[in-house]
């Protein structure tokens, strides 16, 4: 029997959006053959060389939508089903336009209009495609896709979907941290320091000033280790200030080296404010941190509480003095041996792989099984 072929969408292969069309590859892998299309010019740096990627060109203004729209009927013209990562322009409306009567699963994980809003000033929203209003109109949107799926409960709740955490396969990682971050720990010039970890994008919503406030309230032998997409020079001096300049930044980490980079750190930290784009968020690492056997400070934000349960310690958000308490806790190596264990244990059980792909067989299977088989569609 011939295995469906199964396009997935993302709006823009070249940021950390485009993580989660990884994640959705992962997932889908059993359930035929997938192909993944984005638009940009280059692929997420620490995505490269992971999957095979079809890049299409951006449209800089709403004029060249059309364009964009029958260039992506093209990349996608032999699939069976589309997966649209995002209620983006580029992805959910896109593939909205050239689905023909194919089905198509749309993936949620953001609340999209806030980051559209702050990403764009007055004359950008009049000229590009991906802006404000289309992006209110696709979240309304949402019903007409054959199935939703969502990365956060806060999502479920005003979308409904299937809760599909930001799973993906992190086989061996609690090996690979432990074999390989003493050496990062040496290549970052890290010994004889209490590492505080952050990996992720620093955004004003991930609570970064939070966790530079407690370093600089702990010892001088403290640092925050930031890994992932760099701030902005002044962000960067403020949060190097605010860490009473305790601050060592790694930049991007490809996917396959991270175990290596957490296992460089004594405690990771996930912070979160307490903001629209947080609690609408899933954060893919602090299940990067469970499946390496990590200790964990995180935000008591969104989905932070289900995933972690008991194997890490909750702090309420924009709270410096208990993350300063929380981290604190654990130099103490006995219990930071502890909560890793059981975050390693509860990643197994809970977040495997395996488990989360039948979910999604199942979504596929009943997506394919409502349509009829159709043929390419014609561009």
């Amino acid at each position: 029997m011939k295995r469906p072929q199964i396009a997935i969408v993302s709006h823009d292969g070249s940021i950390n959006a485009f993580g989660r069309a990884l994640v959705l590859a992962d997932l889908l892998q059993d359930c035929g053959d997938t192909q993944l299309v984005a638009f940009g010019e280059s692929v997420w740096a620490p995505a490269r060389g992971e999957r095979e990627v079809t890049l299409l060109p951006t449209p800089r203004t709403t004029l060249g939508f059309p364009a964009a729209v029958r260039a992506l009927g093209r990349a996608v013209r032999s699939a069976d089903l589309i997966v649209a990562s995002k209620q983006r322009v580029l992805s959910f409306g896109a593939a909205a336009l050239i689905r023909g009567g194919r089905p198509l699963i749309l993936d949620i994980d953001d609340l999209e209009h806030p980051f559209v809003r702050r990403r764009l000033g007055v004359i950008r929203q009049a000229v590009e495609p991906d802006r404000e209003p289309i992006t209110r109109l696709l979240e309304h949107w949402s019903g007409r896709s054959t199935a939703r799926t969502v990365a956060s409960r806060a999502l479920q709740r005003l979308y409904g979907g299937v809760w599909l955490p930001h799973i993906r396969d992190r086989e061996g990682y609690a090996l690979r941290a432990s074999a390989n971050g003493p050496a990062e720990r040496l290549r970052l010039g890290l010994e004889g320091r209490f590492v505080v970890g952050f990996v992720g994008t620093a955004r004003p919503h991930k609570g970064l000033l939070a966790a530079a406030d407690a370093v600089a309230m702990m010892g001088d032998d403290v640092r925050l280790l930031i890994a992932g997409a760099p701030p902005s020079p002044g962000d960067l001096r403020v949060l190097d200030e605010r860490a009473a300049g305790r601050l060592v930044v790694a930049g991007n980490v490809p996917i396959a080296d991270l175990p290596g980079l957490l296992g460089a750190c004594d405690a990771i930290v996930v912070p979160q404010s307490a903001r629209s784009e947080s609690v609408y968020q899933s954060p893919a690492k602090l299940l990067d941190a469970m499946a390496c056997g990590a200790a964990i400070v995180a935000s008591d934000v969104g989905d932070a509480r289900e995933i972690l349960g008991d194997t890490g310690l909750l702090v309420p958000p924009d709270s410096p003095g208990a993350l300063m308490e929380a981290l604190t806790s654990l130099r103490d190596a006995d219990l930071r041996n502890r909560l890793g264990s059981a975050a390693e244990a509860r990643y197994s059980a809970a977040f495997a792989l395996g488990t989360w792909q039948a979910v999604m067989a199942e979504i596929v299977g009943s997506a394919l099984a409502g349509t009829r088989a159709l043929p390419g569609v014609a561009t």
